[in-house]
């Protein structure tokens, strides 16, 4: 059993969408997240409260979900430029020992989702998406 003043350790785990979907226990920092494939545009209901919604043909393999790394970058939507992700959790003030296992999705090595965050804007769902992949996560 993890010490609750020790930082989480280093986790890296692929993600497979191809059953429709995916469920990623990461004991790292407690949490399990869920992927879920859906036809869009969505039915009611489908979607989360945020609409966070990536587009699926948009990514590639390998998608691994992580924890964030210094040096990492996100260009969330609505923004013009990448921006170093360690520099969002600052503005967020995230401390130190939560930030050190923050999750981040990455699709072919990118960056497409981090917790707390929008999408990357160029792999979020648009008027041309024919599916799109909602991610949940939850305290066991």
């Amino acid at each position: 059993m993890r010490n609750s003043q020790s930082a989480p350790q280093k986790y890296e785990y692929q993600v497979d969408l191809a059953r429709g979907g995916a469920e990623v226990h990461v004991a790292e920092v407690g949490c399990v997240f869920r992927l879920r494939v859906i036809d869009w545009p969505p039915q009611r209901g489908e979607t989360s409260r945020d609409g966070a919604v990536l587009d699926r043909d948009r990514l590639c393999a390998p998608m691994v979900l992580r924890n964030w790394r210094p040096g990492d970058r996100l260009r969330p939507a609505g923004h013009r430029r990448a921006r170093k992700l360690m520099r969002l959790l600052n503005e967020k003030r995230i401390s130190r020992w939560e930030r050190d296992g923050w999750p981040v999705l990455t699709s072919g090595g990118v960056i497409v989702w981090a917790r707390g965050f929008p999408l990357a804007a160029e792999f979020a769902a648009s008027e041309r998406t024919r599916a799109g992949v909602v991610i949940t996560e939850e305290q066991p």
